[in-house]
C-alpha cells in the first residue's frame, strides 16, 4: 500500500510539474495537437500495461 502511495503521489507530482513547464514554454504547436498526442501515448500505455499484466489481453475482463 505504502508503495502506491508514493507511485501515485510522484506521477501527480510529475503532471503538475509537465504543467507548469508547458505553461511557460512557449511551443509551435496548438494545444488541441499537444493534447492529442498525449491521449494517443495515454492509450498506448494503457495498451502496454495491459499487455503486460495479462498477456494478449487487451482491455477485457
Amino acid at each position: 500500500m505504502n508503495n502506491k502511495i508514493i507511485l501515485t503521489s510522484a506521477i501527480a507530482f510529475s503532471i503538475i510539474a509537465a504543467g507548469f513547464f508547458l505553461y511557460n514554454v512557449r511551443l509551435p504547436i496548438a494545444a488541441d495537437s499537444l493534447i492529442g498526442f498525449a491521449a494517443v501515448l495515454t492509450v498506448a500505455a494503457v495498451a502496454a500495461i495491459e499487455y503486460r499484466l495479462h498477456g494478449r489481453r487487451s482491455l477485457s475482463k
